[in-house]
């Protein structure tokens, strides 16, 4: 193998891997965002598996795409929650748990979503890796 040729491969290798995580993060905050305008908000874990199972290629890749797509959506839920109740809610949440900050609810909540969209994509991979 040439050294052009090796180089080549080195550059382009990782730009398709990463435009392919875009483009799996993308889908994956759009089919989530549809299904949640009108469905319970554990839909966004089948919207994971699907796009997770039709678009994954790997695990890490997959896994990272849902956790980064759900982790948004929820993160985006959060502060408008936050935002339009003048913080009452991560306020509230913060007294019964005694975290000590309401920016630390807000964190642990978007880890929670991020993890249950990155585990559910890493599902939907991991199924469509058995067939």
């Amino acid at each position: 193998m040439a050294d052009a040729e090796r180089i080549s491969i080195l550059v382009h290798f990782p730009l398709k891997l990463s435009m392919h995580f875009l483009k799996q993060t993308v889908i994956t905050v759009v089919i989530c965002l549809i299904l949640q305008a009108f469905l319970p908000w554990w839909t966004m874990i089948v919207g994971a598996a699907f796009v997770g199972r039709w678009q994954g290629i790997g695990a890490v890749s997959s896994f990272g795409a849902g956790f980064v797509a759900t982790g948004f959506i929820w993160l985006l839920a959060v502060v408008y929650m936050d935002s339009s109740s003048q913080a009452l809610v991560a306020t509230r949440l913060e007294g019964i748990l005694g975290a000590g900050n309401p920016f630390l609810i807000m964190t642990v909540t978007t880890l929670i979503g991020g993890f249950t969209g990155g585990f559910a994509a890493l599902t939907g991979w991991s199924l469509k890796s058995t067939q």
